[in-house]
């Protein structure tokens, strides 16, 4: 009886000890009927991911107040022919690019500014000769067919550094306004809006002569006041020409010695026949060569003055322009203006505003003597040197280089 009261003792004792053992483990205690689930064994690390790659910086869109203007411009004309299946019907291309643009041989734009190319579809008189532009607001014909008075064609770049902010835009809605200024001047005025989303809003004033190309043979991109002239020499050809109505002077004005280093202005009078000994006193008016209709030297009348021309390819003639100076090259071929010629005594003035194609201005002033050269006396003209270096050194191009095949109807 003694051991059974031991033993049951013994069992409430291990009982006890296993009650305290499962309480410190957990700080509430185990529900008997609770299934514990067994530990899940830790998941494998997962391979990171790779980065998703840079997309491509997509180009910025120009802003257009950003868009460069025309401001100053060359302009070519080109009559493209009429319309094949209506002969009343002409076509006309007008290119203007800003003369901050140059091109370079791979036809490529350089510099800054803007470049329009706008065809128009004209009346045909029925000469069959186009004369002059037609003045007049073209819309932009949306139909696919030709109409009179429309705009048939349009091309728009604007380039900044060199680089092509907008290429070969073209105009989907909007008129193009020609507007005559007297004689071959225009006001161009375009009001377009873009197939790339663009408003174009603007306007230059510029020559347009159609059936020319427009030959400028001028690097000026402003008017230029030449420096102090102290030189003159008076070259005397004698006639025009057999038979003629007027006698030749070549007039080289320097701020050296007529070289190949400085400026030089270089002048040519028509005068009264015989005038042996100096330029008669007068105003000398220019006319131009290449683009006086029925120009003709045996006709040619006393105080005018002729532009400048290239005789041969070896060899200039008529007024010019030129800088020889490292520093600041240019030269211009002269085409308009007057030339004024006075004396007193011994010594000329020669004085005048001159202008290249596109209405930039040379003005000049000479007082001094002027060394006189009977050039029908000498058996090599002494001038030559001079007129020789300056055609070579002279950018031969016409106003169609400046338009680049690639942007041009």
């Amino acid at each position: 009886m003694k051991n059974w009261k031991h033993l049951l003792l013994l069992l409430a004792l291990f009982a006890f000890s296993a009650t305290a053992t499962s309480c410190s483990d957990k700080d509430d205690p185990v529900n008997p009927e609770q299934t514990v689930e067994p530990d899940q064994p830790d998941k494998p690390d997962q391979p990171d991911q790779p980065d998703e790659p840079d997309q491509p910086d997509q180009p910025d869109q120009p802003v257009e107040s950003e868009l460069p203007k025309l401001g100053e411009v060359y302009s070519l004309v080109e009559f493209m022919g009429v319309d094949k299946n209506d002969a009343s019907i002409g076509y006309v291309a007008i290119y203007v690019s800003s003369t901050t643009l140059d091109v370079d041989q791979n036809d490529n734009f350089i510099g800054t500014g803007a470049y329009i190319g706008v065809m128009i579809n004209v009346e045909m008189p029925a000469s069959g000769a186009l004369e002059g532009i037609p003045a007049g607001t073209y819309p932009v014909n949306k139909t696919q067919s030709p109409v009179i008075g429309t705009v048939a064609s349009s091309v728009y770049y604007a380039v900044k550094d060199s680089k092509e902010l907008v290429s070969q835009d073209v105009f989907a809605d909007g008129s193009f306004t020609i507007q005559s200024l007297g004689g071959e001047q225009y006001k161009l005025v375009y009001d377009f809006t873009t197939k790339g989303g663009y408003a174009v809003k603007d306007e230059c004033t510029t020559t347009l002569t159609i059936g020319s190309e427009d030959e400028d043979y001028s690097t000026l991109t402003g008017d230029v006041t030449v420096g102090t002239l102290t030189s003159a020499i008076a070259g005397y050809s004698g006639p025009n020409s057999s038979p003629s109505v007027s006698d030749y002077y070549t007039v080289i004005l320097s701020d050296d010695a007529p070289d190949t280093s400085g400026e030089n202005v270089i002048l040519s009078f028509n005068v009264t026949p015989n005038a042996k000994g100096g330029v008669p006193a007068g105003t000398y008016t220019l006319v131009d060569p290449y683009y006086t209709e029925g120009f003709d030297f045996s006709t040619v009348e006393p105080f005018t003055a002729t532009a400048g021309f290239f005789p041969s390819e070896e060899n200039i003639d008529g007024t010019w322009y030129f800088n020889f100076s490292e520093s600041n090259p240019a030269q211009a071929r002269l085409c308009s203006g007057d030339i004024e010629v006075s004396t007193d005594g011994t010594n000329y003035t020669f004085a005048g505003k001159l202008y290249d194609y596109y209405g930039h201005a040379v003005t000049f002033s000479y007082t001094g003597a002027a060394q006189y050269v009977d050039l029908t006396q000498q058996q090599t003209n002494s001038l030559q040197p001079l007129k020789k270096h300056a055609a070579k050194q002279c950018l031969r191009r016409s106003a169609a280089d400046r338009f680049p095949a690639r942007c041009r109807f």
